[in-house]
């Protein structure tokens, strides 16, 4: 008899069990679907407002700290982990529409960008670009310009990549920043992959109505480098070529290496000349001179307002 009661208490016990697993079980499935339908009503918001609050970055090893806002998160890790990709690897953040001037910097950070022949105090050349850079965004978002100005900044070197996309005079000190944090980052000039992210910048400001002039303003120290068939003088002139009919492109030889004259069509001063708007190119061998080529570069975009 005492067998058999003991039999069924362990049954009874392993009823009770199975009955906690299962309910367990269903608490779990349940909490799943409320998520996924949170993350899908969160997506399809999303991309239901991207016409009016969109801005793009590519993803790549520099990622902008930013605060996300879809997720409340400041820590640029967790917000690096949480954005939400759209096509062509760029993820979505807010970006002015509407303005006169879509501006785009693009900005050498090779390995070559660090040689200090720009002044007598060491400075490196990398230094020396963005100082100047500052001071350019400085005068654009002075009171001339205001609010009528998208700001989008790229930087290459084997590789390229958008650091800042449709940025506006609130957002000053952020850009600012985002300069400053540059760094040297590796071998290689790709110059070609440069105008390629120059254009998807365009293109995506354009796919959200900024209805702005294009400015492209490119900085760099040399001739293209790498292993991109398409980063040769052929390549480069047919892409910024294509850039020209919807563009307005400046370029700046920075350094002894393009400030002289030369007619060999892989040479930096040949390519960067040949790149530019007709009467765009300038080169500078020292910082006083890259100072006065942004000044005279913010004087012509003042006229355009």
């Amino acid at each position: 008899m005492s067998k058999k009661i003991d039999s069924i208490r362990i049954l009874l016990i392993v009823l009770i069990i199975l009955s906690i697993v299962s309910v367990l079980i269903l608490l779990y499935n349940i909490s799943r679907t409320e998520n996924y339908r949170k993350i899908n009503a969160t997506e399809s918001s999303i991309q239901t407002s991207l016409e009016d609050n969109v801005k793009i970055a590519k993803t790549s090893d520099r990622f902008i700290p930013i605060e996300n806002e879809m997720f409340g998160i400041a820590d640029a890790t967790l917000a690096r982990a949480n954005r939400i990709v759209l096509d062509g690897g760029i993820t979505s953040e807010k970006v002015n529409n509407k303005h006169a001037l879509n501006i785009i910097l693009a900005i050498d950070i090779s390995s070559t960008m660090q040689k200090k022949d720009v002044d007598a105090k060491g400075t490196t050349r990398l230094e020396k670009a963005k100082d100047s850079a500052k001071v350019l965004v400085d005068n654009i978002f002075g009171s001339e310009f205001n609010n009528d100005v998208n700001f989008s900044l790229v930087a290459f070197d084997n590789s390229a990549s958008i650091e800042v996309i449709g940025k506006g005079s609130e957002d000053k000190s952020y850009i600012i920043d985002e300069i400053t944090k540059l760094p040297i980052d590796g071998y290689g000039t790709n110059m070609y992959d440069a105008l390629v992210k120059v254009e998807n910048v365009i293109e995506t400001l354009k796919e959200i109505n900024s209805t702005g002039e294009n400015i492209i303003i490119f900085i760099g120290d040399g001739s293209p480098y790498g292993y991109d068939i398409n980063n040769t003088y052929s390549g480069i002139i047919k892409k910024a070529t294509e850039l020209k009919e919807y563009s307005t492109i400046y370029t700046v030889g920075l350094g002894r290496d393009v400030a002289e004259v030369s007619k060999n069509p892989e040479s930096g001063y040949y390519i960067l000349s040949n790149m530019a708007t007709e009467g765009n190119f300038s080169t500078a061998t020292v910082g006083t001179e890259l100072v006065d080529v942004f000044n005279n570069i913010t004087n012509k975009l003042n006229n355009k307002l």
